[in-house]
């Protein structure tokens, strides 16, 4: 082959090597190819480039729906772990908590029960004034059981940090 004939066929032509590109060819409906030449001449792009430009953002954007729909259940899938280490830290507290008192207001009862001139019905209105006072307090913060809050807080963010790591 002469290298005349190379250059006079018009389907023949030298690309760059260092071209990052590769052609594609499809078909599409005549209006679809009205607007991308429309948008090419808008933009002062070929019909090439702006067509590339076009596919290339509706991969992009059909990548991004998919990451979008996976994001979801992998931020759902983590604080349902840190929930549950946080879940069993506290539900532990909880059951000593609770097995504490438990304790400590029966030795109470007992002590109160055996005290000299203690009849049954002065113990039952102790009890009961202890309940009500014990109800009002739930609400109450003091100083002394806010700084107990804030050391459990520290508590559990090392060991949050500590599961993190």
């Amino acid at each position: 082959m002469q290298p005349s004939a190379l250059t006079n066929n018009p389907r023949v032509r030298k690309h760059s090597s260092k071209r990052q590109t590769v052609k594609v060819t499809i078909w599409v409906k005549p209006a679809i190819k009205a607007e991308v030449q429309r948008l090419a001449e808008t933009e002062g792009l070929s019909v090439s480039k702006c067509a590339g430009t076009l596919l290339e953002e509706a991969i992009h954007q059909k990548l991004h729906i998919q990451h979008a729909i996976l994001l979801q259940p992998i931020i759902e899938q983590a604080i349902s772990r840190r929930m549950a280490a946080i879940s069993t830290r506290l539900s532990s507290l909880l059951v000593r908590g609770v097995l504490d008192i438990g304790q400590v207001r029966r030795l109470v009862v007992n002590l109160l029960a055996r005290q000299p001139g203690m009849t049954q019905q002065t113990l039952e209105e102790i009890l009961d004034g202890s309940q009500e006072g014990s109800r009002k307090q739930i609400t109450h913060l003091t100083p002394q059981l806010a700084s107990l809050i804030q050391e459990v807080e520290k508590w559990r963010l090392q060991d949050g940090e500590a599961g993190t790591n």
